[in-house]
């Protein structure tokens, strides 16, 4: 039965029965328009949960993505599938082809931004089921539709009212037939018409009683004489006294001044233009709250076309609009989150909007968020956010540290829900967790897990303490997908973090690099200024012996600090790869302490530095290593102690022996260290003060060397200062060598046994640097030696072939032909022609690779530039020593 054959059927009794009242009366529930989101997102939670009628939403693509449990048990009953969050209409319908067609073209309506409501018959039950489907769009905050949602209420009784209003108005109208039919033609009896107006009298009441049952009030207005009647029902849904006068200005007022207008417009056309009334509205009750309804009429007319009367229903459809308006702020509230955790950058940023969006939106008292780093609990994050309820634990700062039930949730990536009962009786609630005693109290508890990518879990977000009831399984729902929004958006955060991290470093390698090479210019050319300078006076001037000899001393120490740089850069290059080697003894640690500590000895007494060392007991051990490279870890750090030591300062060694250590403690009273630079002293290429105003020179490298040097012997160096100014103590560790007897090293005994002579001893020497050749020819003459010089190795292939020297000593970097190639070519000749020629090669090549490939070449020994030549004369001799 159609509405306007339902309202026409009712008009006829209103013409019969006009003075009689039908009355509607509507009741509305109080939303203040300046509600907060909090309690509107709990409400819509309430209602969803505990709403009779069916309730569900879904995507853009036609997919679930809300349920209610009146919903899930209907789509049963009905259809006899279970239809789960996430199943499409087409799952959810395919096995009912003509439902499944009907149903998508209302969602279709609803997704395309219509809202609208109707009456459906769906299912295949015996007597028809019928539904009253009201559909709303969901929009984003650019007011782009991405879903709909809708609600669906089981009206079968009002329609079966409805049908029971039309069959007794058909029987009203066969019995006023019958008594026109009597009157006219047998003069019908009065006590026969009284009965007859009894049976209508009868039917009305049925009319009545079945709009009653189906929550509906009736009403009819004349337009010509605002003449109103409403039914009881009718005036109970305004609010009214039953016993109150009605007319339409009475109707008027009490509509919502924001939709009078708007209801005021309507009636006006419906009159005038003969179209139905269907409108909804709000009224204002006399105590001020306010209701929605829902308001359905039509007019009739005379013959003539004259409006005779208006006539329609009324229903409540407070509670309909109270749960889409909630709903729509929920959805509302999630897509608000995703905006704001999309928009953070930082972990710590997302975690807390994460935090503060959970308990809003699902209306908890109590949320904490917590992230781990690699599912490590000692490093995790957290973020805590209470409402006022919890005043006294906002300082509440330890949140759960992944014990317990928080386990549970972790472990399995899988959300839990659970009320205060239902958690205290958990096994896994007694180990809570060590700060368990420290909580604010729980009530009730969801926890969503936070997951990453890979599936690992990355820590969760909980829940405790709703503001009204249970968590619901729609929280749940929100939760997850909230989760599931914040593991994503935590990864995003994490990436952006490493690369800036890794973005910074680069950044600071590069500037310290830029640094380092500033440096190394300004050190590397400093000690030629006095070195280029002095040369030139001594060229040019004539100066007396003892100014001469300052001269030469100044030279001669500006380019030692020069090949000690040099040395240093070399033993960094062999310690990033690994290639720094060690001659290893029973080293007497006293002896080479004591050779380091001389060698600095006119450096200390130049700025009046005291300058001691101190042995604790009667130190007797040894330790198992390189001499030279202990004594390069000592000199380092007594030159330091120097160097950052004003004058009439005190520096301090000290040898003793801890437990199956020796310990070497070198401490001074000068600058000190910056407690930010501390952690970085032993990194390469860091200085404290790395600025042209620096008053201490140097590379940055000796400590780094020292800390190498120190590991590879298996031991350990640290560094402390109290700050700048209050001096720096660096103490060394070295493991006890387990055999004590001592071992002195046979480099150099062998020479003092065997003493060699250059006397009469024919070099072939070949360097295309002239200064270079001159010196060396200088100083192997001045030993003896006849030295035939060649600026390049062709010549010395043509010298080769003339003569048959005892021993080749060679450049490596040359023009055309390099040493290596004259190496290998000489190798390859005959003994008679000088194939097998003892050969030395000398080069400014002096890193470990430059050694190998000297002796993979042909050469038997590999000295570095600049050459000493104390050095050039030990080598020469030990080369022919072994030679013999």
């Amino acid at each position: 039965m159609t509405f306007d054959a339902n309202i026409a059927c009712v008009s006829g009794l209103q013409n019969r029965y006009q003075k009689d009242s039908i009355a509607v009366n509507s009741k509305q529930s109080s939303v203040e328009t300046n509600q907060s989101l909090n309690t509107k997102l709990q409400l819509l939670n309430n209602i969803i949960e505990n709403s009779s009628d069916f309730i569900a939403a879904l995507d853009s693509d036609f997919r679930y993505v809300l349920i209610n449990d009146a919903y899930r048990r209907e789509f049963e009953n009905v259809f006899g599938v279970k239809v789960e969050v996430g199943m499409s209409v087409v799952e959810a319908l395919g096995n009912s082809p003509d439902e499944l067609t009907k149903a998508f073209k209302l969602w279709q309506r609803a997704v395309n931004g219509e809202q609208f409501t109707v009456i459906e018959e769906f299912g295949s039950k015996a007597p028809n089921v019928y539904y009253e489907i009201t559909f709303n769009p969901i929009q984003d905050e650019n007011g782009v539709c991405i879903g709909s949602s809708h609600i669906v209420k089981d009206v079968t009784t009002s329609i079966r009212a409805q049908e029971e209003i039309q069959l007794l108005n058909a029987q009203l109208e066969e019995q006023k037939k019958t008594l026109r039919e009597s009157e006219e033609a047998n003069g019908l009896q009065i006590a026969k018409r009284k009965s007859v107006e009894a049976n209508l009298r009868e039917t009305e009441e049925y009319i009545q009683l079945a709009a009653w049952a189906a929550d509906m009030g009736l009403w009819s207005w004349n337009p010509n004489t605002d003449e109103a009647v409403w039914n009881d029902k009718c005036k109970l849904l305004f609010g009214f006294n039953l016993h109150r006068k009605i007319s339409y200005e009475v109707f008027i007022d009490a509509v919502h001044p924001e939709d009078r207008e708007r209801v005021n417009t309507e009636v006006k056309r419906s009159v005038a233009e003969n179209v139905g009334y269907d409108i909804e509205y709000r009224v204002i009750w006399p105590d001020g709250s306010i209701h929605w309804l829902a308001a359905k009429g039509r007019v009739l007319y005379d013959e003539q076309g004259q409006a005779l009367s208006f006539i329609g229903i009324n229903r409540d459809i407070t509670a309909r609009k109270q749960q889409q308006e909630r709903y729509t702020n929920q959805l509302r509230g999630l897509s608000q989150a995703a905006l704001a955790i999309n928009s953070a950058l930082s972990i710590h940023e997302v975690i807390k909007i994460i935090t503060e969006q959970a308990r809003l939106i699902i209306n908890a008292h109590q949320s904490v968020t917590s992230v781990t780093i690699d599912e490590n609990w000692s490093q995790k994050i957290s973020t805590v956010s209470l409402s006022d309820k919890y005043a006294d634990y906002q300082e509440y700062d330890t949140p759960s540290d992944g014990s317990g039930i928080y386990r549970c949730v972790c472990d399995t990536n899988r959300v839990m829900r659970l009320t205060q009962a239902e958690l205290e009786a958990h096994p896994n609630w007694l180990g809570f967790g060590k700060e368990a005693g420290k909580h604010p109290p729980m009530r009730g508890w969801l926890a969503a897990p936070l997951v990453g990518r890979d599936g690992r879990n990355i820590g969760l977000i909980q829940l405790s303490d709703k503001y009204e009831g249970e968590f619901t399984e729609e929280d749940e729902q929100i939760i997850v997908q909230l989760a599931q929004m914040a593991s994503v958006a935590l990864e995003n955060a994490r990436l952006y973090e490493a690369e800036q991290l890794a973005r910074n470093q680069s950044e600071t390698a590069n500037r310290i690099k830029d640094e380092f090479l500033a440096i190394l210019s300004h050190e590397l050319r400093s000690p030629l200024n006095p070195i280029l300078g002095w040369s030139k006076i001594l060229q040019t001037r004539k100066l007396s012996e003892a100014k001469t000899a300052e001269a030469l001393a100044i030279i001669e120490r500006n380019a030692k600090l020069q090949s000690q740089l040099i040395d240093d850069l070399l033993d960094v290059a062999r310690i990033l790869r690994g290639k720094l080697t060690l001659n290893k003894n029973g080293v007497n640690l006293i002896s080479t302490i004591e050779a380091a500590i001389e060698t600095m000895r006119l450096a200390a007494e130049a700025k009046n530095i005291d300058l001691r060392f101190n042995i604790s007991g009667n130190f007797g051990h040894q330790v198992l290593g390189d001499s030279n490279r202990l004594q390069q870890v000592v000199w380092n750090l007594v030159s330091n102690a120097i160097k950052f030591t004003p004058v009439g300062g005190n520096v301090l060694v000290e040898l003793q022996k801890i437990e199956n250590y020796a310990q070497i403690t070198v401490s001074d009273n000068g600058k000190g260290i910056n407690s930010d630079f501390l952690p970085h002293v032993f990194e390469y290429f860091r200085q404290a003060d790395s600025a042209t105003t620096r008053k201490f020179g140097g590379l940055g490298l000796g400590l780094a060397i020292v800390r190498n040097i120190v590991e590879i012997h298996g031991g350990c160096v640290q560094a402390e200062s109290l700050g700048e100014e209050m001096g720096a103590t660096f103490t060394v560790k070295l493991p006890l060598s387990k055999n004590q007897q001592s071992q002195r090293s046979s480099d150099g005994d062998e020479t003092d046994k065997f003493p060699v002579s250059l006397d009469g001893r024919n070099i072939l020497l070949v360097d295309d640097d002239e200064d270079s050749r001159e010196f060396i020819s200088f100083v192997l003459t001045a030993e003896g030696a006849t030295v035939t010089a060649a600026s390049s190795a062709t010549k010395a292939l043509e010298i080769l072939q003339k003569s048959s020297p005892d021993i080749l000593i060679s450049d490596i970097g040359m023009p055309e032909m390099d040493g290596y190639m004259l190496m290998k070519h000489i190798r390859s000749l005959t003994a008679e022609k000088g194939g097998t020629i003892p050969a030395i090669a000398v080069t400014a090549y002096a890193g470990d690779s430059n050694q190998k490939l000297a002796l993979d070449a042909g050469f038997q020994m590999h000295i570095s530039k600049p050459v000493e030549p104390t050095e050039l004369i030990k080598v020469t001799t030990n080369l022919i020593r072994n030679i013999s």
